[in-house]
Protein backbone atom coordinates (compact mmCIF):
# COMPACT_ATOMS: atom_id res chain seq x y z
CA UNK A 1 0.00 0.00 0.00
CA UNK A 2 1.49 3.21 -1.09
CA UNK A 3 2.07 6.35 1.66
CA UNK A 4 -0.92 8.36 0.69
CA UNK A 5 -3.05 5.16 1.02
CA UNK A 6 -2.08 4.57 4.53
CA UNK A 7 -2.78 7.56 5.37
CA UNK A 8 -6.14 7.80 4.12
CA UNK A 9 -6.60 4.45 5.83
CA UNK A 10 -5.11 5.68 9.30
CA UNK A 11 -7.51 8.88 8.99
CA UNK A 12 -10.52 9.41 10.58
CA UNK A 13 -11.51 12.76 9.31
CA UNK A 14 -11.39 13.45 5.69
CA UNK A 15 -11.87 17.28 4.40
CA UNK A 16 -12.35 17.69 1.15
CA UNK A 17 -12.19 20.64 -0.99
CA UNK A 18 -13.99 20.60 -3.92
CA UNK A 19 -12.97 23.35 -6.52
CA UNK A 20 -14.02 24.53 -10.00
CA UNK A 21 -10.98 22.15 -10.96
CA UNK A 22 -11.41 18.92 -8.88
CA UNK A 23 -13.37 16.95 -10.80
CA UNK A 24 -10.54 17.00 -14.13
CA UNK A 25 -7.99 15.05 -11.47
CA UNK A 26 -8.13 11.09 -11.53
CA UNK A 27 -6.06 11.25 -8.75
CA UNK A 28 -8.12 13.15 -6.62
CA UNK A 29 -11.74 10.90 -7.73
CA UNK A 30 -9.49 7.85 -6.42
CA UNK A 31 -8.80 9.10 -3.21
CA UNK A 32 -12.49 10.05 -2.98
CA UNK A 33 -13.58 6.91 -3.69
CA UNK A 34 -11.13 5.51 -1.21
CA UNK A 35 -12.51 7.63 1.27
CA UNK A 36 -16.32 6.98 0.78
CA UNK A 37 -15.21 3.43 0.88
CA UNK A 38 -13.78 3.47 4.20
CA UNK A 39 -16.52 6.05 5.26
CA UNK A 40 -18.84 3.25 4.99
CA UNK A 41 -22.22 5.34 4.80
CA UNK A 42 -22.61 6.31 8.81
CA UNK A 43 -20.47 8.77 11.20
CA UNK A 44 -21.40 6.12 14.16
CA UNK A 45 -17.76 5.02 14.67
CA UNK A 46 -16.52 5.06 11.19
CA UNK A 47 -14.92 7.88 9.42
CA UNK A 48 -16.10 11.04 8.89
CA UNK A 49 -16.03 13.53 5.92
CA UNK A 50 -16.56 17.21 5.63
CA UNK A 51 -16.90 18.67 2.19
CA UNK A 52 -15.87 22.47 1.49
CA UNK A 53 -16.94 23.91 -1.52
CA UNK A 54 -14.34 26.67 -2.64
CA UNK A 55 -15.51 27.54 -5.87
CA UNK A 56 -17.73 24.59 -6.72
CA UNK A 57 -21.48 24.67 -5.28
CA UNK A 58 -23.00 21.03 -4.02
CA UNK A 59 -25.21 21.19 -7.25
CA UNK A 60 -21.61 20.73 -9.15
CA UNK A 61 -20.79 17.94 -7.46
CA UNK A 62 -24.54 16.43 -7.53
CA UNK A 63 -23.30 16.63 -11.04
CA UNK A 64 -26.00 18.88 -11.79
CA UNK A 65 -24.35 21.16 -13.59
CA UNK A 66 -21.97 21.05 -16.26
CA UNK A 67 -18.82 22.03 -14.17
CA UNK A 68 -18.64 18.61 -12.94
CA UNK A 69 -19.94 16.74 -15.87
CA UNK A 70 -18.28 17.79 -18.75
CA UNK A 71 -15.16 17.21 -16.86
CA UNK A 72 -16.09 13.55 -15.75
CA UNK A 73 -17.52 12.58 -19.56
CA UNK A 74 -14.16 13.43 -20.77
CA UNK A 75 -12.54 11.01 -18.43
CA UNK A 76 -14.14 7.87 -20.08
CA UNK A 77 -11.78 8.46 -23.30
CA UNK A 78 -9.10 7.54 -21.04
CA UNK A 79 -10.58 5.27 -18.27
CA UNK A 80 -13.21 2.64 -18.39
CA UNK A 81 -16.48 3.36 -18.12
CA UNK A 82 -17.03 1.05 -14.64
CA UNK A 83 -14.43 3.41 -13.20
CA UNK A 84 -15.91 6.79 -13.80
CA UNK A 85 -19.25 5.22 -12.78
CA UNK A 86 -17.88 4.51 -9.55
CA UNK A 87 -15.97 8.10 -8.80
CA UNK A 88 -19.53 9.43 -10.05
CA UNK A 89 -21.21 7.97 -6.98
CA UNK A 90 -18.73 8.91 -4.56
CA UNK A 91 -18.97 12.43 -5.72
CA UNK A 92 -22.98 11.57 -5.58
CA UNK A 93 -22.67 10.52 -1.97
CA UNK A 94 -19.85 13.34 -1.14
CA UNK A 95 -22.16 15.59 -2.44
CA UNK A 96 -25.35 14.15 0.45
CA UNK A 97 -22.97 14.94 3.23
CA UNK A 98 -23.88 18.81 4.97
CA UNK A 99 -20.74 20.82 4.17
CA UNK A 100 -19.19 24.33 3.89
CA UNK A 101 -19.98 26.38 1.47
CA UNK A 102 -16.41 29.19 1.16
CA UNK A 103 -18.73 31.73 -0.50
CA UNK A 104 -20.93 31.72 2.82
CA UNK A 105 -18.08 31.41 5.04
CA UNK A 106 -16.32 34.39 3.58
CA UNK A 107 -19.81 36.36 4.10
Amino acid sequence: MRELERAICGSRVYIVVFSRNYASSAWCHRELDMMVDLHGGSNVGKKIILPIFYGADPVDVKLRTELYRETLDSHKDRYRQDVVKKWEEALKTVSRISGWDSKAIQG
